[in-house]
């Protein structure tokens, strides 16, 4: 959930830094250990790991938003991919002022070489990997701090445990006056951070009551019997149950969440919810003309805690959120499971294309076409770990998803990613030649873009550029 959009002044600062949640509290002793490590290891990162849920992006940006005062550079780079990090460090360079031409390998490398001549940054690579992120990672004179899923950082950074709520804090957490009620629902969600902050938002609402909601929350459990969700288990009940709140009030933002659980885990722009009035399915397409249909929706899914927004206009869903919407669908009362229940409620039934096919085509008409132009950095950086993820998962061909091919095929060429951009532009003439013809203009247009490609890669060898 990191973002790599729009930048600037930060109290005089270079900052890209997402928000930090409002609602951040109960990580005293966490902070403090992250700002010792940070103090012990200039030049070494400092690697926050834990389970799905657990909050490890929102302590890290808890930690940035109040330690991190002396930094002149702060910057936040999604990393859970090599892609993304190139791209997020060549943004850098960009906003640093260097004259770094159209390849975003050098230009990335070149904002390293930058920060390693000074000792006033401070990066923050979120979602990280051992391999997202080698040889990509400044040594010298600042800070870094990451985000993982991964606990193995020992020969290159310093690992850090972020560990669940103790049962106490997070019985106070859901609400100090609840009592024993508190503590009793806090057990049922294991602790887990993220299913402790959507109970709590679910409980906030006008006619939220905890007690009512830890009945609710073991009926559901109980529906859900059966269902082997390990670490999914509490945040896929109390899923549940914000949908079923998020149904009633407003079945477009339903049918949005289920859209925008088909995206990569990083940073949403809002406008993409209004890129394109025939898009999308009835009423979601009242939310492509009316921005302030738009805004209403996203309210209400940021109110049940389910997507988070920050200042820049930036939306996050939290992937262990996603991964349950697309994965573990549960039954619900009614006996219509999580996918099936809002489309009965809307009262449409079954979309005719699925929901990954709705987020290809938001993608489609959202990225940009001209992909030489270094003022679309910024926007390519945005979507293309959507694009690529839709890709992947789009389960059959079609020509919205030849036109993603298309389109990151181009991109990624201009950037030096050859092996990708076959990939992607052979796909694309493959599927296209399928569903079109070999002779129509869209298939004609793949392949002069994969002729290119190779011929690219042939005059390097077959070396990236890099």
């Amino acid at each position: 959930m990191a973002s790599a959009g729009p930048v600037g002044g930060f109290e005089g600062r270079l900052w890209n830094v997402a928000g930090a949640v409002a609602t951040f509290t109960a990580r005293d002793l966490e902070l403090a250990t992250v700002t010792t490590a940070v103090s012990d290891n200039t030049g070494v990162p400092v690697v926050l790991h834990g389970v799905p849920g657990v909050g490890k992006t929102q302590l890290a940006l808890a930690w940035v938003y109040g330690y991190a005062e002396s930094a002149q550079v702060v910057w936040q780079i999604r990393a859970a991919n090599r892609l993304e990090v190139v791209a997020d460090l060549a943004q850098l360079a960009d906003r640093l002022g260097m004259a770094v031409g159209g390849d975003l390998e050098q230009a990335a490398r070149a904002a390293m070489q930058e920060l390693n001549g000074r000792d006033d940054w401070l990066l923050l690579f979120d979602d990280a990997t051992p391999d997202s992120v080698a040889g990509l990672v400044p040594v010298r004179g600042g800070r870094v701090l990451m985000t993982s899923r991964n606990p193995n950082w020992a020969l290159t950074g310093v690992p850090s445990e972020v560990g669940l709520f103790a049962p106490h804090v997070a019985a106070v957490f859901l609400d100090p006056s609840a009592g024993e009620a508190a503590g009793l629902l806090a057990s049922e969600l294991g602790y887990l951070p993220l299913a402790l902050e959507q109970a709590r938002a679910y409980c906030a609402a006008p006619a939220g009551r905890l007690v009512v909601y830890l009945a609710d929350f073991r009926r559901q459990r109980l529906l859900g019997q059966g269902i082997d969700h390990t670490l999914h288990a509490p945040v896929t009940v109390t899923l549940a149950l914000a949908l079923d709140e998020v149904r009633r009030r407003e079945p477009g933002a339903a049918q949005l969440m289920m859209v925008l659980a088909q995206f990569a885990p990083a940073a949403i722009p809002w406008d993409l919810v209004a890129v394109g009035a025939m898009v999308q399915p009835v009423p979601l397409d009242d939310a492509a003309i009316d921005g302030v249909y738009a805004d209403q929706l996203i309210g209400v899914l940021r109110e049940l805690a389910l997507v988070t927004a920050d200042r820049s206009g930036l939306l996050r869903v939290h992937q262990l959120v996603a991964e349950v919407l697309r994965e573990h669908p549960l039954p619900v009362p009614d006996n219509y499971s999580l996918w099936q229940s809002p489309l009965r409620v809307i009262g449409a039934g079954p979309p005719p294309r699925s929901w990954i096919q709705e987020g290809a085509e938001l993608l489609a008409e959202a990225l940009p076409a001209d992909v030489k132009n270094p003022v679309h950095w910024d926007r390519w950086a945005l979507l293309l770990p959507h694009a690529e993820t839709v890709i992947e998962r789009g389960a059959s061909p079609s020509t919205t998803i030849g036109t993603l091919q298309y389109l990151c095929g181009a991109y990624l060429l201009r950037r030096g990613e050859y092996s990708s951009a076959r990939r992607c532009s052979t796909r694309s003439v493959e599927g296209r030649g399928r569903l079109l013809g070999e002779e129509h203009p869209d298939t004609l247009t793949s392949m002069s873009n994969l002729a290119a490609i190779e011929r690219r890669m042939d005059d390097s060898g077959g070396q990236e550029s890099r």
